[in-house]
């Protein structure tokens, strides 16, 4: 992707669709692997941000926010070695099981995103994640 990615910055307006889709993919992967961490940690590091920073304390956030969705659950391993790390693993995985549950996976990514903007501290928040002041 590297070197597909620096292909196509030079090449301007003649993108093969092969390597957009790639570049999509990846890109997807990975900021749906960065929000599952934030929602549900596991073995954060002392400077990650968290959803559980926006609360109380972290129980309160992970009593409000309930198990983790099984779709989610399999994007951080799948990310590590089919997508952000070099792994003799990927080799293995066959092309049915390379595809990805995008709209399940944006669906219960949106679904938790959604309890945790209703239940943050709105003082912590930025103006996207706010409601709307009424009018």
């Amino acid at each position: 992707m590297l070197v597909g990615a620096a292909r196509l910055l030079m090449l301007g307006d003649a993108i093969p669709e092969e390597i957009i889709r790639n570049a999509l993919l990846e890109s997807f992967t990975l900021h749906a692997r960065a929000l599952v961490h934030f929602f549900f940690p596991s073995n954060p590091w002392g400077d990650d941000v968290l959803a559980a920073d926006f609360f109380p304390s972290p129980d309160v956030w992970e009593r409000i926010r309930g198990r983790m969705a099984p779709v989610l659950a399999k994007v951080s391993p799948r990310v590590g070695k089919e997508v952000a790390h070099l792994t003799y693993a990927r080799l293995d995985v066959t092309p049915e099981a390379k595809r990805w549950p995008v709209a399940d996976i944006a669906t219960a990514l949106a679904a938790i995103a959604d309890t945790f903007r209703v239940h943050a501290n709105p003082d912590h928040l930025g103006d996207l994640w706010k409601p709307p002041a009424p009018e």
